[in-house]
């Protein structure tokens, strides 16, 4: 109840200064860890880093056709939305890696 007053007190001002130093914290610590402890090139890593550009440009016409098959299927929305998300990803990268990088206009483009 401390900090739940509303208006202008210096309550909600010390609260809502606290959440900005908060995330500004958060963000600093979050980039110098994932810099000094977690920047580490894993070859799957890496495979996917390439394949990025490819996998922006061809993810919708997985993910919509996966969609459009999973409509009348007996899974509830939770379990809709995680069978897209893996199968379209998956799908997805196979397209990028495979068909983009690899043929004569991909190595060029993407």
């Amino acid at each position: 109840y401390w900090f739940n007053t509303g208006g202008l007190h210096w309550q909600t001002w010390s609260y809502a200064t606290l959440e900005a130093l908060i995330c500004v914290a958060l963000c600093i610590a979050l980039l110098w860890l994932f810099r000094d402890f977690l920047n580490r090139g894993r070859p799957w890593l890496r495979t996917l880093s390439a394949d990025a550009y490819g996998i922006y440009w061809i993810h919708i016409f997985p993910v919509v056709g996966i969609q459009m098959g999973l409509r009348e299927a007996s899974l509830g929305p939770l379990g809709k939305f995680f069978v897209t998300t893996i199968a379209g990803f998956l799908v997805s990268w196979a397209i990028a890696h495979f068909v983009l990088r690899r043929g004569w206009l991909g190595r060029k483009v993407f």
